[in-house]
């Protein structure tokens, strides 16, 4: 049995382990290593994770080549939890020296327009020497590249038609489905409800507090103005529809069983959108079990996340309501709650957010843990 050694920017933790099946390999006696290869990409900053003995904290390209030299590469799949970059053709390129097979997942696409471009831009201009440094690394990036090009991904695992697209030139691409969609089929055959009474949910994204805000550099919303428009917000829906707003808590959200003045759950966000009557949202991951559930969605920003967030996330909020042919409201333009419009699922839309960024009709009966087991253990 060929071992697998994943290549990972990412620091190893236990969500790690168990969304690339990192877990079920080893379960069955696969054998398995980890390197991460944080600092070596990102520099000094945090590389820490969860203490593994098959966990390696890859020190300098030296070392990389040192590991490499001891890895039988025609016994050894390589799993990339890195995206080929340009600042990253060095790493590639020592992969491919050693003759490294490797395979790569394209997950977790969405139809977002790309309006980053203008907006870097303009926060370069106002940092000259930001700016000199930028350019450098593209160039250098760009002559790398030129100079010494590297091979295609080997194998492909692709979540939709979408994510197969990208990978024109890659040795094989294997239909696979969004971790959403894998979750969502378990929980669409359990028994009960979470919550008795009809009710729609609130998909929370921990925005006033998300570390992710900080990381990118973005500016925080105030909690409490954030917390009042949404609250008015949701009193306008229960009063038009006569359902309560349940809230779908974020997973890194560190608060109780009640969030907004209403009741919060979380870890159980595919069960709560399944029973839900329709589903309120900025845009998240879990917009995939609405349209798997083909419930409504509401999709909502506000005055400050407009004025902070408006060439990102309120701009992919509308990309989603766009794509999906669903509502979009500023909240804190909402008079009268007879404004709120609860609209039907466009089926042709939800079926194509479903094939293009979900799964695939030859994968689709499958689950992408025994696709992905298969094609490794080959």
């Amino acid at each position: 049995m060929k071992k697998v050694v994943y290549i990972s920017w990412m620091p190893l933790s236990e969500k790690v382990e168990r969304d690339w099946y990192i877990s079920y390999l080893r379960e069955h006696g696969v054998p398995v290593a980890y390197w991460d290869v944080t600092g070596l990409l990102m520099g000094d900053g945090k590389t820490e994770g969860q203490s593994r003995d098959y966990r390696v904290k890859v020190e300098s390209y030296q070392h990389l080549e040192q590991l490499l030299a001891a890895t039988d590469s025609a016994l050894t799949n390589f799993v990339m939890i890195v995206n080929y970059e340009r600042r990253f053709n060095r790493l590639f390129r020592v992969l491919n020296r050693f003759d490294c097979r490797l395979f790569f997942f394209e997950w977790g696409n969405f139809p977002i327009k790309d309006r980053g471009r203008a907006r870097k831009l303009g926060a370069l201009l106002r940092n000259p020497l930001k700016l000199i440094r930028e350019v450098g690394t593209k160039v250098r990036g760009a002559v790398a590249s030129r100079l010494f090009p590297v091979k295609p991904f080997d194998v492909v695992f692709a979540a939709g038609y979408a994510s197969i697209a990208m990978h024109p030139k890659a040795g094989i691409k294997i239909p696979v489905n969004l971790c959403d969609y894998d979750n969502y089929k378990i929980t669409d055959r359990k028994q009960g409800r979470l919550v008795a009474e009809p009710y729609c949910i609130f998909l929370d994204i921990n925005l006033a507090f998300q570390s992710d805000i900080k990381l990118v550099g973005w500016d925080y919303i105030d909690p409490a103005i954030y917390a009042t428009s949404l609250e008015r917000f949701f009193d306008m829906v229960e009063e038009r529809y006569g359902i309560h707003v349940v809230i779908a808590a974020h997973p890194k959200a560190e608060y109780g069983d009640s969030y907004f003045n209403r009741r919060a759950f979380k870890g159980v966000t595919a069960e709560l959108v399944r029973d839900a009557e329709f589903v309120i949202s900025h845009h998240s991951t879990a917009i995939s079990y609405a349209v798997l559930g083909r419930k409504p969605l509401i999709f909502c920003y506000s005055d400050e996340m407009e004025r902070i967030y408006r060439n990102t996330i309120v701009g992919w909020i509308a990309d989603f309501a766009e794509y999906l042919h669903q509502p979009l409201y500023n909240i804190d333009h909402v008079v009268t709650p007879g404004e709120i419009e609860v609209r039907q699922p466009d089926i042709e839309r939800y079926d194509l957010y479903k094939y293009n960024y979900l799964t695939t009709p030859e994968s689709e009966h499958r689950v992408t843990r025994d696709i992905f087991f298969d094609a490794i253990t080959a």
